[in-house]
């Protein structure tokens, strides 16, 4: 599940090609107020290091804003794109930022020891990243992939302007006195832009996860803040390949909406508020077709931890606005991941099997229609992780993998996913290669996997082991 506290970052896979220009930093135009009366709050001033904004001050939840258009320079046209390129940037145990481009030695960029989540913009020019404080307060960073022009977006004191208007963030201001912070979460670039995307959410003293369903966008090459969309008319965002389109979801239902703000299509698919047995809630996590067309998604029964044999139900979106359509159920087990493959056609999924005092488990692979339905690998510590690009082959933990994983593929059986013995947090690049780490007495390090051959040492990380600190994103 994506709502939960853990500290460990997923990261996500863009492709690169080196040598282009400063892509296409344009933040996407905000509509008129007959557009999308709700999608946007404010627009906000750039901020540079030296000289801090004075805060985020959106308008008011409960009044239309009439937007103002961002009207950005155009960059140049980019040159011709050469051959690909594996760039990685990491956050080492000790909480400092590196870069390394493949052919090449790992850099570290700073030396703050508060860096954490790295993201890579989708040509791999920049590196947008948090900054923790002790307490865990957040802003975020951006720094050039070459370490030059490191640079504040978005500032603790921004963040806590927020704090201080509870309502601009959708929250009762009886709750002020709970809330230590407002953080950022949800952060992510558009893809083919340099805009970033991130929606907020209050730290409280005691636990509880209540994100803000607003959505705010970055030009991160000008600093430009927006509030694109409102609190409460928000979500979680997941962003088209071709990065003109959104879902928005919250604990109830998927939109649709145009990336300018122009063509939501509220509710295509709604769902009722399902029991995760704990403090968040759950959040559909919908995948777009990669020619951006339609998207599916799985929605679980009410209460997944309820009576035995309730179906998760497979579904289809359009992007047109008409409802959902349901393809397919399966019968699975509590809210453990199910993987939807990168092409859409097939779904891995975690059953339980015999005496439920036991926990034995099949991890099964069917077609997303329901069709071909078979047990790929049984036993109480299975689990499935993660697709390949091709959606051919896929990470799994095995009945007795230990601190490894294990390498499946479509029709053939499963075999040891690293030559270390210990295998965590992968990561494809493309087809045939994945990045991981591997733990050495004294050492964390960051590892290339190719399929079928020996991994390569990336940077074996300073400090102290620590996978809740460490962090790695790439790009191709």
């Amino acid at each position: 599940m994506k709502r939960n506290y853990m500290s460990l970052i997923l990261v996500v896979l863009f492709l690169l090609l080196e040598g282009c220009g400063p892509g296409n930093p344009t933040a996407p135009v905000i509509p008129s107020g007959d557009q999308v009366a709700t999608s946007v709050a404010a627009t906000l001033s750039a901020q540079s290091q030296n000289n801090p904004s004075p805060g985020i001050q959106p308008t008011s939840p409960d009044i239309n804003p009439t937007p103002t258009p961002i009207v950005p320079t155009q960059p140049p046209p980019p040159p011709p794109p050469p051959a690909s390129v594996l760039r990685v940037a990491f956050v080492d145990s000790n909480r400092n930022l590196w870069s390394w481009q493949q052919g090449g030695t790992p850099k570290q960029l700073n030396n703050t020891g508060d860096a954490a989540t790295p993201i890579l913009s989708p040509d791999g020019q920049m590196i947008v990243f948090l900054r923790l404080t002790a307490d865990y307060k957040a802003s975020i960073w951006a720094i050039n992939f070459d370490g030059s022009a490191e640079r504040s977006l978005v500032s603790l004191q921004d963040f806590d302007a927020l704090k201080q208007n509870p309502a601009a963030v959708g929250l009762d201001p009886a709750d002020a006195q709970f809330i230590t912070s407002i953080s950022p979460t949800d952060i992510k670039f558009i893809p083919g832009t340099h805009t970033l995307s991130f929606m907020t959410y209050p730290q409280f003293e005691g636990p509880g996860y209540m994100p803000d369903n607003d959505v705010w966008f970055v030009n991160v090459d000008n600093g430009q803040r927006t509030q694109f969309l409102l609190p409460k008319t928000g979500g979680t965002m997941y962003y088209s390949p071709d990065g003109k389109q959104a879902a928005i979801v919250n604990s109830s239902s998927i939109s649709l909406i145009n990336v300018d703000g122009s063509n939501r299509r509220d509710n295509v698919l709604t769902y009722k508020f399902i029991n995760t047995a704990s403090e968040y809630a759950w959040y559909a996590e919908p995948s777009w077709a990669p020619g951006s067309n339609y998207l599916r998604v799985f929605i679980p029964p009410e209460d997944p931890w309820g009576t035995p044999g309730a179906p998760t139900a497979l579904w289809q979106i359009p992007v047109d606005g008409t409802p959902a359509a349901q393809f397919s159920t399966i019968l699975h087990y509590g809210l453990l991941p199910i993987g939807i493959s990168p092409d859409l056609n097939r779904v891995a999924y975690l059953k339980t099997v015999g005496d439920p005092t036991q926990n034995i488990r099949e991890l099964r692979i069917a077609n997303f229609d329901g069709s071909n339905d078979t047990v790929y690998a049984t036993g109480e510590s299975v689990q499935f992780m993660v697709w390949s690009p091709d959606s051919t082959r896929f990470v799994f933990r095995g009945p007795a993998a230990g601190d490894n994983l294990s390498l499946g593929q479509v029709g053939a059986g499963g075999t040891p996913l690293s030559d270390t013995g210990y295998a965590q947090n992968v990561q494809w690049v493309d087809a045939n290669q994945f990045l991981f780490f591997s733990k050495t007495p004294g050492a964390l390090e960051l590892r290339l996997g190719t399929v079928g051959q020996s991994s390569t040492l990336v940077a074996s990380l300073p400090g102290t082991p620590d996978l809740g600190k460490a962090s790695f994103t790439s790009v191709k």
